[in-house]
């Protein structure tokens, strides 16, 4: 099936709640909220069809210095490429920056006392149409 437009990526405020003081704690003041933009992400497909609550988070890993020259220089859409772009250059060493924001997430979303959200049902197929999503075609399962 072709989706020709996806929905916005819009974190969930109480995931967001639960995981920000714990992103605050592990990375300090590199821990900031980022501008929003339109980014083109399939991201919240997946979680909007079972009715689940999501966060998408970003992980700066342009080089440092690359990075502060261009800020100083007002330069960040020219000298920064992006990650379609064959100039992109990602700083390895965030990796592990990025296994740490993604252990951090999981283990605060996993200690927190949610209360559910909406039926419990082992069948995921009606997970979805009670997320209000179109309808499947379930004689492709």
């Amino acid at each position: 099936r072709f989706v020709g437009l996806l929905a916005a990526t819009e974190n969930d405020p109480g995931v967001h709640a639960v995981v920000r003081p714990h992103f605050d704690e592990c990375f300090g003041a590199d821990s900031v909220d980022m501008q929003p933009w339109t980014a083109s992400e399939d991201f919240p497909v997946i979680p909007t069809a079972f009715g689940c609550p999501y966060l998408f988070w970003t992980v700066g890993i342009t080089p440092r210095r690359q990075w502060n020259r261009a800020v100083k220089a007002g330069r960040l859409d020219i000298d920064v490429p992006s990650n379609h772009n064959p100039g992109f250059l990602p700083d390895l060493s965030a990796l592990g920056v990025c296994t740490d924001a993604a252990a951090v997430a999981v283990l605060a979303c996993l200690d927190h006392d949610w209360d559910p959200a909406g039926p419990v049902d082992d069948d995921p197929w009606a997970a979805a149409d009670w997320a209000g999503e179109p309808a499947v075609d379930r004689s492709t399962r």
